[in-house]
């Protein structure tokens, strides 16, 4: 541990950011990482398409909110989908995921309580007046 040499107090190291075996030592050099693809977030071994502090900036607005349900369009890999599914089960609120395709992470979303729809939702009229209707 290194020594701060105005006030004598111990300096803690910085704590390492691993991925895909390279760590970055500081925010900003996983930033750049993010910036050119070589960085990813991944949550329970589910992939994100978000940036990390996408995840902080989601919790404060639900933090801040009181939603009835939360509707997902396109879960992609699961990793926000499965945040989502888990904030709902601990707030004792609907989570409808809308995906056009069946995914490994859809058993896990069921189990969560997560309803898992398998229809297009930009496409399909009645999936859109469905959808219409839960925002309502």
């Amino acid at each position: 541990m290194e020594i701060d040499e105005q006030s004598s107090v111990p300096v803690p190291a910085p704590i390492p950011i691993i991925i895909h075996d390279t760590p970055f030592m500081v925010l900003a050099e996983y930033e750049q990482a993010w910036a050119f693809g070589m960085a990813e977030n991944v949550f329970f071994g589910l992939h994100m398409s978000q940036h990390p502090q996408a995840v902080i900036k989601i919790n404060q607005l639900l933090k801040s909110s009181t939603p009835a349900r939360i509707i997902e369009i396109g879960v992609g890999n699961g990793g926000l989908t499965t945040l989502f599914a888990l904030y709902a089960k601990l707030n004792e609120i609907s989570l409808h995921a809308y995906d056009k395709t069946e995914g490994k992470h859809h058993r896990l979303l069921r189990l969560l309580g997560c309803n898992v729809v398998l229809k297009d939702a930009l496409e399909d009229p009645a999936t859109v007046e469905e959808i219409r209707e839960l925002v309502a």
